[in-house]
């Protein structure tokens, strides 16, 4: 019995200790899973700063000449330190860098109606032509811009001078069909007058409504003048 209760002693004290190998084991386990996570994270993190760091430099701008230094109102120094959202509105910027990557991609050449910010703030716009360089290893995509405001400008104004010939023609069918309706009610007007022969109240109401359908013919006036280009004629009418 003696023998046996050793035996079992001995037992327990390895089950004890197997027990808390295993408890270091799982501890230990649970450090390295810990390392692997925080290396693994350390190289995400590398990766993404690297990343960051390219699309960074794709961004800057390299060089530049006199006119598009004139054009932005920067010195070159100034234009190799800035990047490509300091020369174009916030609110544009998505637009623009759609347009450029699809222009390092071969999609098409030229990026038409880009937005540019000069360095006092103002906007302009400019058709920019790209073709990509390799320099020191690099490859850069190379823009040549041309100013298009002023011809933006012309076209926004020629579809403004659309918009009020339509309006003039519309004006002036409007005042045809109008003074046509006009011109039955007055003869309508005067053929009561007569049978009314001055009698009152009848013969005032007719005398009211052909004031007003000379002061509506007035109307239709202006709106055959408008019609034809010129301003509409304003006179003092008493009401």
């Amino acid at each position: 019995m003696k023998d046996e209760d050793k035996t079992k002693e001995e037992l327990l004290k390895e089950l004890a200790k197997s027990r808390r190998r295993i408890a270091e084991l799982e501890k230990s386990g649970a450090k390295e899973k810990q390392a692997g996570e925080k290396i693994k994270r350390a190289a995400e993190e590398r990766k993404k700063a690297e990343k960051e760091l390219k699309e960074s430099e794709a961004k800057k701008l390299y060089t530049g000449n006199r006119m598009i230094c004139r054009m932005l109102g920067y010195s070159l120094e100034e234009i190799r330190s800035l990047g490509v959202s300091d020369i174009h509105p916030p609110k544009d910027l998505p637009y623009v860098m759609e347009q450029f990557e699809k222009q390092a991609k071969g999609a098409f050449g030229l990026a038409k109606d880009i937005p540019l910010k000069r360095k006092d703030g103002s906007v302009f716009y400019a058709d920019v032509n790209s073709a990509t360089l390799t320099l020191a290893g690099k490859t850069y995509l190379m823009g040549i811009f041309r100013d298009v405001t002023e011809q933006k400008n012309r076209e926004k104004e020629f579809l403004r001078t659309q918009k009020l010939e339509s309006l003039g023609t519309l004006a002036g069918g409007i005042a045809h069909d109008f003074n046509n309706i006009l011109t039955a009610i007055l003869g309508n007007i005067t053929l009561a007058k007569m049978y009314a022969r001055g009698e009152e109240p009848i013969s005032g109401r007719l005398k009211a409504a052909e004031k007003a359908s000379f002061q509506a013919r007035a109307l239709t006036r202006q709106l055959v003048t408008f019609s034809k280009g010129g301003a509409p004629v304003k006179e003092i009418s008493a009401i």
